[in-house]
């Protein structure tokens, strides 16, 4: 044991459980309810909110949640799915103190803020995670845990309240860090998506564009997968394009994570694209687009798209802004699904002369790379983070205080 330092479990604390509020006494407006699909990283999504009236609250003060609650969700999914897992916490802030708690959640009263913090950062630690793994109950689609064995969970803590408010104010610091670039982010976001829809309309509405196929201004092809049975189509040095690449990239790709061989690509309906194909994925991850920087092969899942006769990164950007368009077009049934021939026929607007199409790629261009770069800086607060929680929540790291 670390000297000064205690084991506390959260069963130390007085909690209560959510409140089965009635589907019917749900509003627009009013009083916030919290429930689980509303709880994402370290805040309340405003996705679809609900209320109920000033009348029910006042019946239900039991249920509001105050600063330095710590509220946990006892439904979601199995670990390790942390963007819906069961079992994951949510601290309370300023601005969500008097919102009422919905069932299948439970909040903890800490008492103490900076407290609050620690046991929070706990709670989104891999051993947490190991801990909720154990008393999981059910399946992926609909896991839960016992509010009874959840108590349970063991945290270390130091025992001396300013060195928990040392503690508490590091973590809070570069948490405040974190979330200023997400705003950040979104903000830029939100201009650039703005800006993308006003350029791709204002032609249409204006008719100052032509329309064309898509077919007609690019060269398409669809690619193709070696037999996956025979290894010597595979591990040679030509790089092979797959939807996880496409669902894991950003704008560009440098390198595949699978590669085939020249066998391979002579064997199968595969070929190789050229450095700066657009690659426009047709199944699961449909509508994603991303641009290839170096020459690669793709598999039929995928269309490779050769743009002669329009700007590429004007393009990149108008498929992006269309993307919703697109996937109703390939809706068939439960899956969505597009092809080539959907492609190629697809009906483009576009101004006649490329020049105003490079302009308007190279804008976007610029906004989405100072976006990119803000992302990276974001993951190095969070790389940061993450080592900084690991030292100071187990003591390896003890901060001075008085």
């Amino acid at each position: 044991m670390i000297d000064n330092w205690k084991i506390i479990k959260l069963g130390d604390f007085k909690y209560i459980k959510g409140y089965p509020f009635k589907s019917k006494d749900y509003k627009k407006n009013g009083n916030r309810v919290i429930r689980v699909s509303d709880i994402s990283d370290n805040y309340i999504k405003n996705d679809n909110p609900i209320f109920v009236s000033d009348e029910i609250k006042a019946k239900c003060n039991n249920w509001e949640v105050q600063t330095g609650d710590i509220v946990v969700t006892t439904v979601g999914s199995k670990p390790p799915m942390w963007d819906s897992i069961v079992g994951k916490p949510l601290l309370i802030r300023n601005e969500y103190e008097g919102n009422l708690l919905n069932q299948n959640n439970v909040m903890f009263k800490i008492g103490d803020i900076n407290l609050a913090k620690i046991i929070f950062e706990n709670l989104k630690t891999d051993k947490y995670v190991s801990f909720i793994s154990e008393i999981y109950r059910g399946n992926a689609n609909q896991a839960s845990i016992t509010v009874e064995e959840l108590t349970n969970y063991n945290i270390l803590i130091p025992e001396d309240k300013s060195e928990q408010k040392e503690i508490a104010d590091v973590l809070t610091n570069i948490d405040n860090l974190i979330e200023n670039l997400k705003k950040l982010i979104d903000k830029k976001e939100k201009i650039m998506l703005a800006i993308m829809e006003k350029k791709f309309e204002e032609y249409k509405k204006n008719n100052t564009g032509i329309i064309v196929k898509l077919g007609d201004c690019t060269s398409m092809y669809s690619g193709g997968t070696p037999n996956t049975a025979n290894k010597k189509y595979y591990n040679g040095n030509i790089n092979w394009l797959s939807i996880t690449d496409i669902s894991n990239s950003e704008k560009y790709i440098k390198e595949t994570k699978v590669k085939i061989t020249e066998l391979g690509l002579k064997n199968s309906a595969a070929k190789v694209f050229p450095k700066d194909t657009l690659f426009f994925a047709m199944y699961a991850s449909v509508g994603k687009v991303i641009i290839s920087q170096t020459d690669m092969a793709s598999s039929q899942a995928i269309l490779g798209m050769r743009c002669e006769k329009i700007d590429r990164e004007f393009l990149y950007y108008y498929l992006l802004n269309n993307k919703k368009e697109l996937l109703e077009k390939g809706q068939t049934g439960t899956q969505t699904n597009l092809s080539k021939n959907i492609m190629e026929n697809y009906e483009i607007c576009i101004p006649e002369d490329k020049n105003i199409q490079k302009s308007i790629g190279e804008q976007l261009a610029f906004m989405d790379k100072e976006i990119s770069m803000l992302k990276k800086k974001l993951e190095k607060y969070q790389k940061i983070k993450s080592g900084i929680v690991d030292d100071l929540l187990t003591g390896k790291v003890r901060l001075k205080y008085e």
